[in-house]
């Protein structure tokens, strides 16, 4: 079984979905930014089993696709980015945050 679920019955239940979903990102190409850079840091996370937050800022200054993410989108420097990133994946529940180190909240 994948990491992404239950196997779907319903075809074009499921593919509506999915149609819908980007037409929303499509709409929206911030949000479509947002989403992209907490996946790509949950999945760095992933690889790397944990980061301490006082290194995020300088990662994200360091790997080219979160700067040019936020140029083109979102407008934060490295720093309001990785306090975005840190928070919204820590309310979502994707990662934890616990004496100044960050790790992902599955396995790889």
């Amino acid at each position: 079984m994948s990491g992404h679920g239950a196997p779907f019955g319903n075809v074009a239940s499921a593919v509506a979905g999915v149609r819908a979903r980007l037409d929303s990102f499509a709409a929206d190409p911030a949000r479509n930014a947002r989403h992209v850079a907490k996946v790509m840091f949950v999945f760095a996370l992933l690889d790397r089993q944990a980061m301490p937050v006082a290194e995020v800022p300088a990662y994200v200054g360091r790997v080219p696709c979160y700067r040019q993410l936020s140029d083109r989108f979102l407008g934060l420097d490295d720093a309001a980015l990785a306090d975005w990133l840190l928070a919204d994946l820590a309310r979502a529940g994707a990662i934890t945050i616990r004496d100044g180190i960050a790790r992902p909240t599955m396995a790889a």
